[in-house]
């Protein structure tokens, strides 16, 4: 069925990877949430964890990615994707003090509010550094 759940760690990741390359995010996060729920413990939740924060990316929901890769680090601050997740953080931090609205008085509003939230993303990023 096409919400099941595989029995291994490693094919249910694979699974949803494939899912997430054919740019169908929200069907592949519900498969990396699955997997996160059912092997907690496995190398592969965390890997998943990152995996969610990547496909909000893809699919242009910034500041959820944001979240979601911010949940990496609040989880095992020791993950192996530490760095990934610093470099994300400040990638997605530099989108958003760059974003554009459409007429200048939606550019000067959504600068003053994407100024302090990339301002917020750039210091989670700089924290996980220290």
């Amino acid at each position: 069925p096409k919400d099941s759940v595989k029995d291994i760690p490693q094919e249910q990741y694979e699974w949803a990877m494939k899912v997430m390359s054919l740019g169908k995010y929200n069907q592949a996060i519900k498969k990396f949430r699955h997997l996160i729920k059912k092997f907690s413990e496995s190398p592969y939740a965390a890997k998943s964890q990152f995996a969610i924060g990547l496909a909000y990316e893809k699919w242009g929901k910034i500041e959820k990615a944001i979240e979601e890769y911010h949940k990496v680090a609040e989880n095992d601050p020791y993950s192996p994707d530490i760095s990934k997740v610093i470099e994300a953080e400040y990638h997605l931090g530099d989108i958003l003090l760059n974003r554009e609205g459409g007429d200048t008085w939606q550019k000067i509003v959504a600068y003053e509010g994407n100024y302090e939230r990339a301002a917020k993303v750039f210091e989670q990023a700089l924290n996980l550094t220290s």
